[in-house]
C-alpha cells in the first residue's frame, strides 16, 4: 500500500511539473549592442494603431535593462531625448521586435533582456 501512495504521488507529481512546464515557458530573448540597440525615436510620432498594437501585447513581452527588474515593454522616458527632442517619451528597437514577434506567436510569452552601450566604437577594440 505504502509503494502504491507513492508512486500514485511520484506520478502526479510529475504530471503537474509537465503542465507547469508548458504552461510557465517563457522565451528569452537576449538583445546586445551599441549605439544602434540604444537608439530610440520619438513615441508621439507612432500611429494610433501602431500604439494600439503595442498596448495589447505589452502584458506578454517584459524587459529588463541593464539588470533592471523586468517592465512590460512600452516606451520609455529619457531626460536627454527630452533636451534634444522636446519629448521625453521615446521608443527603442526591442518594441518593434517584441511587436512582431508576439502578433507572429500570440500564446507565447517573452522576456526581453538588454544590455546596450551607446557612444561607443569598435575602432581599435
Amino acid at each position: 500500500m505504502k509503494i502504491a501512495t507513492l508512486v500514485a504521488f511520484f506520478m502526479l507529481m510529475v504530471a503537474n511539473m509537465a503542465n507547469a512546464s508548458v504552461r510557465d515557458t517563457i522565451q528569452v530573448v537576449l538583445l546586445a549592442g551599441q549605439s544602434n540597440m540604444e537608439g530610440s525615436g520619438l513615441y508621439n510620432m507612432l500611429s494610433k494603431a501602431d500604439k494600439s498594437r503595442i498596448e495589447a501585447i505589452s502584458s506578454r513581452v517584459l524587459i529588463s535593462n541593464k539588470g533592471e527588474n523586468p517592465i512590460p515593454l512600452s516606451y520609455t522616458y529619457s531626460e536627454y531625448q527630452k533636451a534634444k527632442l522636446g519629448s521625453g517619451e521615446v521608443f527603442v528597437p526591442e518594441l518593434f521586435i517584441g511587436l512582431t514577434l508576439a502578433e507572429a506567436n500570440p500564446e507565447k510569452e517573452y522576456l526581453f533582456i538588454k544590455l546596450a552601450q551607446g557612444g561607443t566604437a569598435l575602432y581599435c577594440a
